[in-house]
C-alpha cells in the first residue's frame, strides 16, 4: 500500500468539508485523483479502516478521515476504532 498516497488523500478529504461531501456522494471520482493501487481503493471507497491501518495509513489521519466520512453512528465507531485496530499492532512510521 502507498502510505504517502493513502495519508494525502485522507487529509484532502478530512480538512476540506465541501471534499467531505464530495466523497461520501462519489468516493470513486475523489480517489481517481490520487495514483492508488486496487487494493487502496477498494478500502478508502469501503470504508475498511481495519484494512487501512493494517496497511500502514497514519491513525490519527485515519481515525479523522474515517469519522469525517462514516455515514454511521460516529459515536460507535469510535468506540469501536481501537479494538477493531488493535489486532495489527502499532504502525511502523518508518519512511
Amino acid at each position: 500500500m502507498s502510505r504517502y498516497g493513502v495519508d494525502k488523500l485522507m487529509r484532502h478529504v478530512a480538512q476540506d468539508p465541501n471534499t467531505i461531501r464530495e466523497f461520501k456522494d462519489h468516493p470513486e471520482e475523489v480517489i481517481r485523483a490520487f495514483e492508488l493501487s486496487e487494493a487502496e481503493t477498494r478500502a478508502l471507497r469501503d470504508l475498511d479502516y481495519v484494512a487501512l491501518y493494517a496497511s500502514g495509513a497514519h491513525p490519527q489521519l485515519l481515525l479523522r478521515f474515517i469519522m469525517s466520512v462514516w455515514p454511521g453512528d460516529r459515536r460507535a465507531l469510535y468506540a469501536a476504532y481501537p479494538s477493531s485496530v488493535a489486532p495489527h499492532g502499532r504502525p511502523d512510521y518508518s519512511t
